[in-house]
């Protein structure tokens, strides 16, 4: 434990942020909220030693303690994986009760994100190419008639039939095809290939 550290005692179970910045206060980045992106702040497990190495050195600001309750295979995944998905569905979506929301891809990051709309109370409208996958969306809790189904050609005309609205959607996969649709079913824009061939 470094001497500057005071937040913390030996033997207390942290998770840790693989990139917490540099916590800077004139580092643009981290003084508004996206140390993620920092330049010049650690990569712990990405540029420097982490994710599997047996013991790693962390300044303090990367590690999080764990609350009572939370597994440590759950205190793991949350920094990454489940922040993730967290900052773009409530940061960047600013995702509320009241949205119907386009979810695309049901992949690690997709999955979070499903828990965390399903939890604000988003209507979620759920794209996968794996059917299996869709099905467990629907044991998580989103209705069937909101499953596009896997061997959906075209989803812009699947949810035009149903006459759905997509308020915003959430982009997992990052394919032009889902760029295509995601531009396509927003409710604010014109269709996509009324702008480009």
């Amino acid at each position: 434990m470094g001497a500057e550290v005071t937040e913390f005692k030996v033997g207390d179970m942290v998770s840790v942020l693989a990139v917490p910045g540099c916590g800077g206060s004139e580092c643009p980045e981290c003084t508004n909220g996206v140390s993620q992106i920092c330049e010049t702040g650690e990569h712990y497990g990405i540029g420097q030693n982490g994710s599997f190495a047996p013991y790693i050195a962390v300044k303090g600001r990367a590690a999080i303690s764990l609350p009572e309750g939370v597994s440590v295979a759950a205190g793991a995944v949350a920094t990454d994986a489940v922040l993730t998905a967290y900052h773009a569905v409530v940061g960047r979506a600013q995702a509320s009760q009241s949205d119907t929301i386009l979810l695309y891809g049901l992949g690690g990051l997709g999955f979070n994100a499903l828990q965390v709309l399903l939890d604000i109370g988003s209507t979620v409208i759920v794209v996968e190419k794996r059917q299996m996958v869709l099905d467990e969306a629907v044991k998580f809790g989103v209705k069937p008639e909101n499953v596009v189904p896997a061997a959906t050609s075209n989803v812009t005309e699947w949810i035009r039939q149903r006459g759905l609205t997509v308020d915003k959607v959430v982009d997992f996969v990052g394919t032009s095809e889902s760029f295509r649709t995601s531009i396509d079913c927003g409710k604010f824009f014109p269709s996509l290939s009324q702008i480009m061939p």
